[in-house]
């Protein structure tokens, strides 16, 4: 996090040269005082202030002695960008149902209907301040939860690291049950507030990536750009004094340019006279592909891999279409009706997808037994009709 600018050393790195530095010190922090930082920025209303104060000079001084590495705190900060967690596959309407079973909560309770109506005002907590819960659920998460936890540890950043890890892992009602019953013994109200936002990956207090990242290091905003690999950029970054310079690679997820919605008038007069052109914005699936010979991949604006989503169905057209040996697409995901001639509707990419891999594994299936009795494998897909093609 930044110092004194002081001398200047630039230096170009790869994809490989950097190695993950010990997280000890930052593992060893306390997660109740990085809820009570949360709480102070989430009040300050000066956007310039609330970086400091959740990263203060104290902390960055701890933090920084013996090369010690600060991605355990950074991603809980920021888990909208921590690829490496991924989803843990619960969204506000389970984590209600888990809530109310761990808790014993009968479904005509007042506390459960509070944590079921979390959007209404009128499902208030007597004396809870029902116009300022109203549509903030880990806000009504905390009210419910008010006297009926235990907060019996006082668990760091690394047990919450790797309870979160752990949930990811988990799959079946029962097993994260079982999860959340632990944690309902060992944190506090204000804590499972947090860890609730930190598993939405909606943090909400006034602080986005870009301000934190340029915060943390003059070059960590632009190197996160080109790698989207948090881990990287925290581990590689050390220094302000030392900047670093990272060009995008072939085969490595990158943060793409995000458009932004203009009225004509603006853009011809940003233009200055110069001739430009328009087009209609599709209404897509943002992939950005990589084609490096015959190795293709599929990345998310996010820097999530959808290769396997995409390129069983779109591999053979990038190859005969792309003469390139090496290069990047970026652009939009959509299927077509070749009846309709039309784009179906945003949204259904992944499900076609999925079906024509089904049919298409069927059809190689048929072929192979075809092949063995001596026969002549079917060249017709009788499954998915053949208008649906990804575009």
């Amino acid at each position: 996090m930044h110092g004194q600018p002081g001398h200047v050393v630039p230096r170009v790195m790869d994809n490989t040269s950097y190695e993950r530095l010990p997280s000890t010190k930052c593992n060893a922090i306390g997660f109740r005082d990085l809820c009570q930082r949360f709480e102070l920025v989430q009040k300050c209303r000066d956007a310039k202030k609330k970086v400091k104060i959740l990263f203060s000079q104290g902390l960055r001084e701890y933090l920084h002695v013996d090369g010690q590495s600060v991605y355990p705190l950074m991603r809980l900060v920021l888990p909208r960008i921590d690829r490496e967690r991924g989803n843990y596959g619960v969204q506000v309407k389970s984590l209600i149902t888990l809530y109310i079973d761990v808790l014993g909560l009968t479904k005509a309770s007042s506390a459960a209907q509070r944590l079921k109506n979390w959007k209404l005002p009128n499902y208030g907590l007597p004396g809870a301040g029902e116009s300022s819960l109203a549509g903030n659920f880990p806000r009504t998460l905390e009210e419910v939860l008010e006297n009926r936890v235990g907060g019996q540890k006082k668990l760091t950043i690394g047990d919450v690291n790797a309870r979160l890890d752990k949930l990811c892992q988990l799959s079946g009602a029962a097993a994260r049950k079982k999860w959340l019953m632990e944690l309902i013994r060992d944190c506090t109200a204000q804590e499972h507030k947090w860890i609730a936002r930190i598993i939405l990956k909606e943090v909400r207090v006034g602080l986005n990536e870009d301000r934190v990242l340029a915060f943390y290091h003059p070059d960590a905003l632009e190197m996160y750009n080109t790698c989207t690999d948090l881990r990287k950029v925290l581990d590689t970054l050390t220094d302000p004094r030392v900047r670093v310079s990272q060009q995008v690679q072939l085969g490595v997820p990158f943060a793409p340019m995000l458009a932004k919605r203009m009225k004509t008038f603006t853009v011809k007069g940003a233009m200055a006279g110069f001739e430009f052109v328009m087009e209609p914005k599709l209404d897509g699936e943002r992939i950005i592909c990589h084609k490096n010979g015959d190795d293709v991949k599929m990345f998310t604006r996010n820097g999530n891999d959808y290769s396997a989503n995409y390129l069983p169905n779109m591999r053979q057209y990038i190859k005969s279409n792309i003469l390139a040996e090496q290069c990047i697409l970026d652009g939009e995901m959509l299927a077509w009706d070749d009846l309709t001639k039309s784009f179906i509707p945003f949204g259904t990419n992944r499900t076609i997808a999925a079906e024509q891999q089904i049919h298409q594994n069927m059809n190689s299936q048929r072929s192979s037994n075809a092949a063995a009795e001596g026969g002549r494998g079917d060249d017709t897909d009788p499954g998915l009709p053949a208008h649906f093609l990804p575009c």
